[in-house]
């Protein structure tokens, strides 16, 4: 039968009767045979090519199904008997060559031939009864099993050739008009999506990801023969379809691979998703590293309602890159009302700073106290955070700029200094940036020349209630106020009172930072003290103090957001779990956690090395001033002089609220503390 017979009679029921049991494994009868034979044979003529033949009894699997007719991936895959089949190129070839392309009705069957995205969000009639006819070069593995002569998983894809290669071997009958333009037209292999890339389709477009995500894997790892645009779909599906299930941060991955990709066809189709996962996942940081592969030509191509976002993160990743124009200019293009319009204001007026440009900083910073607007304790705690921040970096920016004069007062720096004094105040003294702002304010209060105000600033933040809160440097503003007033037995008093609260404490803090050298005990340690577990006493309140910042509790809640998803991984039906796809989720997982622990242990050691190396600073600055009172008693000595105007008495203590003056009794009252004053007199000799 692999010749070619002239003396072969399409109309002899008998033989053909005969051949279509060899190849289904069944007897037709007459009534099959006869529509089968006038549709697809033709009249009946002598010399009816074998391959002509063969395709009409193959088209016959289409509509039935019988023994010998595999109608699934696995029956595909069934062991065969016989020859090694060509190489996937060679079947490719000879297809394209041997016949067109043939339109199957098949609904569900086979994908779409159209040019339509199967993985964009509008509604897809795939597997439905609108669909529209399916393009694909029909599969010949439909008579494998009447071809004992193939074998291998190729095929698939090449039973059809290896029947029509013995034809073309055998047989002059084939349309070689046909056969000739399309050597010549050297046409591409068929590209069309294989039976899986439409089964997971088909799951894509009914919002069946859990059923989708394993199938959409299989593609990506290469186990179907589908084209590198199909394959490229499926990875950005596949993204799509872990966000949906809760798989974030493998969804982050395979977007991040994506973003990396200059050429890859779903590049800016991917932006909508990393827009997504910005507004998600608690530590944007992954995310902005993927964003940081786009120009802003490209976010302009991306849907409306999510440039905003967008324009946001590749503002960040330009900012941590120190591009800081750039970074700028994408802040203030975030469009007002927009969940990001307040941080944007704020990191577009850190960016001007660091670049030291003080006017756009301050113009920015304005922007986001406009935009919260109201006092402290209305709208989101968040947004009154950034409202106080803004406070806090422009009596920054203005402390700053004025610079002590030469000689005599210098308007500008007194009008400076005292617009800073303004925006400290406006900070609640108990909010998140309440107490920075209140010792902040103290050094404008000296450099104003009122020192009252400066020491009673000082005796507050030494109260017991704050010790949580230390600010060892309000000792040493003291102390230099102390001495330059002559008060040299104070000032002797602050030194020892300085070594006698921090001194222990930086053997604690040193001994805390010996003990988090390894990363693993450092984040052990966050994890302690942000769950109430961490050391007790004053150093225990310094060190949670020290890591009590938002960058720190993002990434503890990242940790415990990748633990809930490897739990419900561990939950996961076993098509997920256990497949590839399983496998590659908690690999991810398990690269994301190890990296997010490592980067928090590195801030929190950072972050002590930073408390305590202030400490060790300012214990250095307090025994400049010891040295500073030793060689002026010493000079006073040498020179017979008084070395005061009259012997030191006692300073009285006061909170002033109003016209109301209490003193002060020794006792702490947490109303009165924003209010002290110490009323302290000269007794330098002139």
């Amino acid at each position: 039968m692999n010749g070619h017979h002239d003396d072969f009679d399409p109309t002899d029921d008998a033989l053909l009767a005969d051949f279509v049991d060899t190849l289904r494994g069944a007897t037709p009868a007459h009534d099959v045979l006869a529509p089968v034979r006038r549709t697809l044979v033709g009249a009946p003529r002598r010399g009816t090519p074998w391959l002509t033949l063969v395709i009409a009894i193959a088209a016959l699997g289409l509509g039935t199904s019988g023994p010998g007719i595999p109608r699934t991936i696995a029956d595909r895959r069934a062991p065969q008997l016989g020859v090694i089949a060509p190489s996937p190129a060679v079947q490719a070839t000879r297809v394209a060559e041997a016949i067109p392309a043939i339109e199957v009705d098949a609904v569900g069957e086979w994908a779409p031939a159209t040019d339509s995205d199967p993985w964009n969000d509008s509604p897809s009639t795939v597997g439905s009864e609108r669909t529209a006819p399916l393009r694909r070069v029909i599969d010949a593995s439909l008579v494998i099993d009447a071809s004992p002569v193939i074998e291998s998983d190729a095929v698939i894809e090449s039973g059809l050739v290896l029947v029509s290669e013995r034809q073309h071997e055998a047989s002059p009958v084939i349309d070689s008009d046909h056969l000739a333009s399309s050597k010549s037209s050297a046409s591409p292999p068929p590209t069309g999506p294989t039976p899986l890339f439409a089964d997971a389709a088909r799951f894509v477009a009914s919002d069946r990801c859990a059923e989708a995500a394993p199938l959409l894997s299989r593609i990506i790892e290469g186990e179907t023969t589908d084209a590198p645009e199909h394959v490229e779909q499926a990875e950005l599906a596949l993204a799509r379809c872990l966000f949906t299930l809760g798989y974030v941060t493998t969804s982050a991955s395979i977007v991040d691979g994506i973003a990396q990709r200059q050429d890859h066809r779903g590049r800016v189709a991917a932006l909508e998703l990393i827009a997504r996962l910005g507004e998600r996942l608690p530590d944007p940081r992954g995310v902005v590293a993927s964003i940081s592969h786009y120009e802003l030509p490209e976010i302009e191509r991306a849907d409306a309602q999510h440039r905003g976002t967008l324009r946001y993160l590749l503002a960040r990743a330009r900012y941590d890159a120190g591009e800081l124009e750039a970074a700028a200019q994408l802040f203030v293009s975030v469009p007002r009302g927009h969940r990001f319009y307040v941080p944007a204001r704020y990191l577009e007026g850190m960016s001007h700073v660091r670049a030291r440009h003080a006017v756009p900083a301050i113009a920015a910073f304005e922007a986001v106290i406009e935009a919260v607007g109201g006092s402290a304790g209305e709208g989101s705690g968040e947004r009154d955070r950034y409202r106080d921040l803004a406070r806090l970096a422009i009596a920054r920016v203005r402390y700053t700029a004025a610079r002590p004069a030469e000689t005599g007062d210098d308007p500008r720096r007194t009008q400076l200094l005292g617009d800073a004094l303004a925006s400290w105040q406006e900070i609640p003294f108990g909010s998140e940036a309440g107490l920075d702002a209140f010792f902040e304010e103290s050094w404008a209060l000296y450099l104003l020349d009122e020192s009252p105000r400066a020491l009673g600033h000082v005796h507050a933040l030494l109260a017991p209630q704050l010790r949580g809160r230390p600010h060892p440097e309000a000792l040493v503003l003291r102390a230099t106020i102390y001495f330059e007033h002559c008060r040299f037995e104070a000032a002797r008093r602050t030194v020892d009172d300085f070594h006698a609260r921090f001194d222990p404490l930086l053997v604690g803090l040193e001994r805390t930072e010996h003990e988090v050298e390894a990363i693993e005990a450092a984040y052990a340690l966050l994890d302690a003290v942000r769950s109430d577990r961490g050391p007790r006493g004053e150093i225990g309140e310094v060190v949670r103090a020290a890591l009590d910042d938002r960058e720190l509790a993002r990434l503890l809640v990242s940790v415990r957001a990748i633990d809930a998803e490897e739990d419900r991984l561990a939950h996961a039906p076993v098509a997920m779990r256990e497949g590839s796809l399983g496998t590659r989720i908690a690999q991810e997982l398990a690269l994301a956690r190890s990296f997010t622990v490592e980067l928090g242990g590195r801030l929190v050691r950072e972050r002590l090395a930073r408390v305590t190396g202030s400490l060790r600073d300012h214990a250095n600055e307090i025994d400049t001033v010891a040295l500073e009172i030793d060689t002026r008693t010493r000079l006073a000595l040498e020179q017979g002089e008084p070395l005061t105007s009259e012997p030191e008495r006692p300073v009285s203590i006061v909170a002033v609220q109003g016209d109301q003056i209490w003193p002060f009794d020794g006792e702490y009252w947490e109303d009165e503390l924003p209010y002290y004053r110490e009323l302290v007199t000269d007794l330098c000799v002139r």
